[in-house]
């Protein structure tokens, strides 16, 4: 069996906290700059929940997430999305998906938030206060993974 060579694994490890700082970056700019989104009236058209399945660190794990399908428009064009927040979170807890998709019901009108730039992307919550956590956390995981995996190969080639 071959051996891996004594780099890689630091490599993976810087590669990773990027990877992680990269997408904390990409969201953080999302969240400043939803907080000026304009909104538009909106209307529940579906309401449900889904089950499925995702793949979570190597391996399948039934989820279930809260289907709302809403209209609105903007600027005469229609547009639907299902989009709840700007950071969904799946879970395996049905009756948590339901309580979810049970504050929606057909029919009913929402606000709703859309990116003025792409109209096409919108919300019903913005939510910057728990996104902001996740943002932190990110940047946080991915300075740690990063530092770590150099101090590792630096430390580990002398």
């Amino acid at each position: 069996m071959e051996q891996i060579p004594p780099y890689v694994w630091p490599c993976v490890c810087i590669a990773f906290g990027i990877y992680i700082l990269v997408q904390g970056i990409k969201m953080q700019r999302v969240v400043l700059g939803s907080r000026s989104w304009p909104t538009t009236d909106g209307k529940v058209l579906e309401s449900t929940i889904q089950p499925g399945w995702d793949m979570i660190a190597g391996s399948y794990m039934r989820i279930v997430k809260p289907k709302v399908v809403y209209e609105y428009e903007v600027e005469g064009k229609k547009y639907t999305s299902t989009q709840l927040a700007l950071v969904q979170t799946d879970t395996a807890d049905e009756a948590l998906a339901r309580e979810k998709a049970n504050q929606y019901f057909v029919g009913q009108l929402v606000t709703v938030y859309y990116n003025p730039k792409k109209p096409e992307f919108a919300t019903l919550d913005i939510c910057a206060g728990r996104v902001d956590v996740v943002v932190y956390l990110a940047f946080i995981i991915g300075s740690v993974a990063t530092i770590a995996g150099l101090v590792w190969l630096l430390v580990g080639f002398h």
